[in-house]
């Protein structure tokens, strides 16, 4: 388990790793490719100061050009452009100083293009100022006033002739203008004289202008250049600034790749060194699981095989054990004889628990799920175990939770077995007190519901340390109780496997002198009154089978000679054979109305011989009954698989047998006379291997049970006799009731019955003259009774 844990570890641990670096390097490389793209995509923009410069010089270039086409237009239109273009150049002058305090570009003086600019802004003001566009006009004023001047205005008569007119002349006065050539000749060399050298002189200032503007454009673009070369610069260290991201980004990524690659061989490696391993833990596994299963195999067939052949001359020794004690013999041979029925309980007892356990073990015994009366069984476990309370000196409480439902789907029979465990046990470990039984709901619903037994006892207690053993198979508290108690050690250890199969829950609370409390707490699914089934009562007086022609079939003579000594008591007509060929032989000829056959015999078993039967001859719908010691749940299956009707494990009773046959031939087995005293029948005999088996071997204690019997049935009758004088039925019933269950320990059914008869009319209170009769009729009988238990305590007391 811990190298299994430390596997999980390590494969956990290098996955943890693996996405750790998976995540981390997932980060880092997306952030630097992030980088990367940033800086790609700022590579592709220009400096923002870069780009100011590179738009104010385009202005100043445009400015430059509207100022020399005014020179040579004189168009105002330039003018209002180059003002345009001044506003630009002086928002771009503002904008770049902002920039100059953010640009990456350095070592670039940025500030002194804001001075060569208004340097340049001042030559071209300059360039149009001398630009006077009134001097021509000025210079031809000159010109015009120098000719009136030297211009002189002189009368002369013009003579006209009219047309169609006489050749009369007419005379005209008029004037006629002279002009003085020499004089405005030099008037005007005087004036072109003047305009030259004006003219020389304002071209002398705009060459002036226009050198230093060029010295201006020289530095401006020796500014410009350094600007873009910053610009290069600054592109070059983004290019060497995203190859080393690229690289490094590379590097981790191979980094990466190699440690993931190492983590993975490792986690590999890790993998199959543990899938290798498991693969030959697996074939160990699997050859321990063949051999624990073959050794179970072979424990169970062995425990199967010694629980047949103990059965087998366990059923010889206690039947004819029952047949002797029930004939005429002296107190000794009667006293030999129930210590041979006691010793041959107290061993069926063993092999039963031995078997119960085996099938636990190997998963074998599987509850049934039948609608059952959960109060009935509670309350027939309480009357069970009264009288060996009551031997004791101790006190048996039942409570009942009125919540409890009265109806449950479950197995019965082992939730009757687990109480008798546990309450046995209590009684048989507590001196004196009081030993309770509380049932309650811990909670319901409408399909199901959990139950808690609670059974508490003052008893001798348990020390922590022992109750974890309690549950364990041959185990005890403390060594010294098997000595002084008794016992397997395999009650509590089938008690706690039953209590598992039925998925349920015990604790075990418990203090040294003080007692202990045992909590059981199991889910029941809620049945249905309507499906419980009704248990038949059958009584064996006056039974008679003289009409009946029965087929025995053993291969063994004691077990044959049994069953006819049995049968011919109610002269039943016998056939017998040694073995299953033999019956088949003979039944193909002649029809019986039942046969008893052994399951394993040579030659032909009885199973074999069923099918055979069932298959021709004339008793294919008889009923067969298999006789055997096998008894786990594969032999009962196989015996269904072969038709066979029933079946009765060896050892048996007479009163087993017989019950069974009255089932299956539907017989009637008692009759009542006129006056409701049942008639008696022919022969009488008590069984008292069920209270040996309960004392365990302990003759103080069934002597003290057999007192106790003797002082409770005669008290008991009494008080009925006394309430039914006063016609008080209910206390009546109530009395009926407490002496009734000692009664079916003894198989005195006659006296049960009727007690139980009693019981049942009691509560109605109708007919009592029925309940007058029925209570004088317990009366004869448990005389007979008494008698029977008196004589069973003598023998005991003469030991």
């Amino acid at each position: 388990m811990k190298k299994r844990f430390t596997i999980k570890l390590k494969i956990l641990t290098a996955t943890v790793l693996i996405l750790l670096l998976v995540g981390t390097v997932g980060f880092l490389t997306y952030r630097q490719f992030n980088q990367v793209l940033s800086k790609l995509q700022n590579s592709g923009e220009s400096d923002p100061a870069l780009k100011t410069t590179k738009s104010l010089i385009a202005n100043l270039s445009q400015a430059e050009i509207k100022v020399k086409t005014y020179t040579l237009t004189q168009d105002s239109l330039n003018l209002d452009q180059y003002d345009e273009y001044t506003k630009k150049i002086e928002h771009d002058l503002q904008l770049l100083k902002k920039q100059m305090h953010l640009t990456k570009i350095k070592n670039v003086p940025l500030d002194s293009l804001y001075d060569l600019v208004h340097e340049k802004l001042g030559i071209f003001d300059s360039l149009l100022v001398l630009q006077n566009e009134f001097r021509v006009e000025k210079a031809l004023d000159k010109v015009t006033l120098s000719i009136e001047d030297a211009t002189r205005t002189v009368p002369v008569e013009e003579e006209k002739r009219r047309l169609f007119s006489s050749r009369k002349k007419e005379k005209n006065p008029t004037t006629e203008t002279i002009v003085d050539y020499s004089t405005v000749t030099d008037k005007l060399s005087a004036i072109k004289k003047t305009e030259t050298l004006q003219e020389e002189e304002q071209l002398q200032r705009e060459l002036r202008l226009l050198e230093k503007d060029r010295l201006f454009n020289q530095e401006i673009q020796a500014i410009l250049s350094k600007l873009e070369l910053a610009e290069v610069n600054l592109d070059k260290e983004n290019t060497l600034e995203t190859e080393v991201i690229i690289r490094n980004a590379n590097l981790q990524i191979v980094i990466f790749c190699v440690l993931i690659s190492l983590l993975l061989m490792l986690m590999g490696y890790t993998i199959l060194r543990y899938i290798t391993r498991s693969n030959r833990y697996r074939k160990v596994l699997k050859r321990a699981k063949n051999e624990a299963e073959s050794l179970a195999k072979a424990k169970e067939h062995f425990v199967a095989t010694v629980s047949h052949e103990i059965r087998t001359p366990m059923n010889i020794i206690s039947g004819f054990a029952e047949q002797l004690s029930g004939s005429k013999l002296n107190d000794q041979q009667k006293d030999q004889i129930q210590t041979i029925l006691k010793a041959s309980s107290h061993l069926l007892k063993l092999v039963n628990e031995v078997l119960d356990f085996t099938k636990l073990q190997n998963y074998k015994l599987e509850l049934e799920a039948t609608n059952f009366e959960l109060r009935e069984v509670i309350q027939e476990v309480h009357d069970l175990m009264l009288p060996l309370a009551e031997a004791k000196g101790i006190d048996l409480d039942l409570s009942i939770s009125d919540n409890v439902p009265r109806v449950v789907v479950g197995d019965a029979i082992r939730l009757s077995q687990i109480l008798i465990n546990i309450v046995s046990n209590a009684i048989k470990f507590t001196p004196e007190g009081v030993v309770s039984l509380a049932v309650i709901v811990t909670d319901i619903s409408a399909e199901s519901v959990g139950i808690e037994f609670s059974i508490t006892d003052t008893g001798i207690g348990m020390a922590p340390e022992h109750i974890e053993r309690i549950f364990e198979a041959f185990e005890q508290a403390q060594s010294s109780t098997t000595r002084t108690y008794g016992g397997t050690g395999l009650g509590l250890a089938i008690t706690k496997k039953l209590i598992d199969l039925h998925d349920g829950e015990v604790s075990v609370h418990s203090k040294v002198d003080v007692g202990t409390e045992i909590l059981i707490d199991i889910r029941y699914p809620i049945g249905h009154i309507g499906e419980v089934a009704s248990k038949p009562h059958l009584q064996l007086d006056a039974l008679d089978l003289r009409s009946f022609h029965i087929l025995v079939v053993d291969d063994e003579p004691f077990n044959r000679k049994l069953l006819i000594t049995i049968l011919n008591k109610y002269k039943a007509q016998i056939t017998e054979v040694t073995n299953g060929r033999e019956a088949f032989e003979i039944a193909k000829n002649v029809k019986f109305d039942l046969i008893l056959m052994d399951a394993r015999m040579p030659e032909m078993d009885g199973m074999t011989a069923t099918m055979h039967l069932r298959e021709e001859g004339k008793n294919r719908e008889t009923p067969v009954v298999a006789l055997t010691a096998a008894v786990t749940e594969e032999d009962q299956a196989t015996y269904r698989d072969a038709h066979m009707t029933s079946f009765l494990a060896k050892p048996y009773k007479e009163q087993e047998l017989l019950k069974l046959i009255i089932q299956i031939l539907h017989l009637e087995t008692h009759e009542v006379s006129s006056n409701g005293i049942r008639k008696q029948a022919s022969s009488f005999a008590l069984d008292f291997s069920e209270l040996q088996s309960i004392s365990n071997g302990d003759d103080t204690f069934y002597i003290e049970m057999l007192e106790t019997f003797i002082h409770g049935t005669k008290e008991g009758i009494l008080q009925m006799k006394d309430f039914a004088s006063d016609q008080l039925w209910d206390r009546v019933a109530d009395v009926a009731h407490k002496i009734s269950a000692p009664c079916k320990h003894l198989e005195a059914l006659e006296l049960y019955e009727t007690l139980k008869e009693i019981e049942v009319k009691g509560r109605t209170g109708e007919n009592s003259n029925e309940l007058f009769a029925l209570v004088k009729s317990v009366e004869l009988i448990s005389k007979k009774t008494l008698v029977a238990v008196q004589n069973e305590l003598k023998k005991q007391t003469s030991h």
